[in-house]
């Protein structure tokens, strides 16, 4: 039987409460493997916004951009640093990317990733088929295992 090597997590997080349950439901695993965890979150900034900007709007749009990506990132630090203490191997990294989905898989792909950790929102019915679901699309295209973690709060789905 193969030995199980996990030695590279990625943890997803849209910087809500949610995303900071996944990080605690999985915290375990990396602990038993010493894993490398990252934070990432993923930004849909489009590039099309720029066609037909005057230069000083495009200007305005850049510095706009990168303010938003100056607080994610201290936001993501902020997650970090209530997650883990020095003795985590824990990162944080901000990627732009749309659909977020697919972001996601090619991020974790092209790092070499062996677990992605997403939490799920809970949304059933017409939310769900109106808003889509993240998750799903992650687990049903990452090249690796997905982890989905559900709100404690959310109701299963036989409840739904």
């Amino acid at each position: 039987m193969a030995e199980l090597l996990l030695d590279k997590v990625l943890v997803t997080t849209d910087l809500s409460v949610e995303s900071e349950a996944a990080i605690e439901a999985v915290k375990p695993l990396c602990e038993q493997f010493s894993a490398n965890i990252t934070l990432l979150h993923v930004t849909e900034f489009a590039p099309e916004s720029y066609e037909g900007l005057v230069s000083g709007d495009r200007q305005r749009e850049h510095a706009y951009r990168l303010a938003v990506k100056r607080l994610l990132l201290e936001q993501l630090e902020a997650m970090r640093r209530r997650h883990f203490d020095d003795r985590w191997k824990a990162r944080v990294a901000l990627i732009d990317g749309r659909p977020v989905w697919k972001a996601i898989c090619s991020y974790a792909a092209q790092h070499g990733y062996q677990l992605i950790v997403i939490a799920t929102h809970g949304r059933h019915g017409v939310r769900r088929a109106l808003l889509g679901s993240v998750a799903e699309q992650v687990s049903r295209n990452a090249h690796c295992p997905v982890m989905t973690a559900r709100p404690s709060d959310a109701p299963s789905p036989t409840e739904a």
